[in-house]
């Protein structure tokens, strides 16, 4: 009955072992790739804070970015590259003329991104606390076909 006992118990931590072990090496590199398709597809999403942010005539005429959090469940090549090039250069929302529209309670400026040598069209939705100064702004731009998204939180 004890031999018994030991070849069952022995049996059981291997299957245990054997069904619970790390992913193989092929298993990994699909991940990989499927969260790198998925990063395509979903936005990146990224936080600052700006010290730099420019009125004209009470509308958004400029705001600059220095640093940027990656979101939690952003991870990858994505995130690096865009700290690498923050790292270099700083990240500056161009709106030369001024042109916003006001969607309830927040504004929308269409402009240019400018990061390092790249250049994209941009959308920043923002808002402005009047009695406090707080600006929240939601920045939207194409990064080597990639939707990127910075949350901006700063003070006017």
């Amino acid at each position: 009955m004890k031999n018994f006992l030991k070849v069952l118990f022995v049996t059981s931590i291997s299957v245990v072992l054997v069904s619970c072990g790390g992913n193989s090496a092929s298993e990994e590199a699909a991940k990989e790739t499927s969260l790198d398709s998925q990063i395509g597809v979903k936005e990146g999403a990224f936080y600052a804070i700006s010290e730099n942010i420019e009125l004209s005539e009470h509308k958004l005429k400029e705001i600059a970015i220095h640093t940027v959090d990656c979101d939690a469940e952003l991870t990858g090549l994505i995130c690096e590259e865009l700290r690498g090039l923050l790292e270099v250069d700083h990240l500056l929302f161009v709106n030369e003329d001024l042109i916003e529209k006001s969607k309830g309670s927040y504004k929308v400026a269409e402009g240019e991104v400018l990061l390092g040598g790249i250049h994209s069209h941009g959308t920043l939705r923002y808002s402005v606390a009047v009695d406090s100064g707080e600006f929240l702004g939601e920045l939207t731009f194409q990064l080597k076909d990639k939707e990127i998204v910075v949350y901006i939180k700063g003070m006017i």
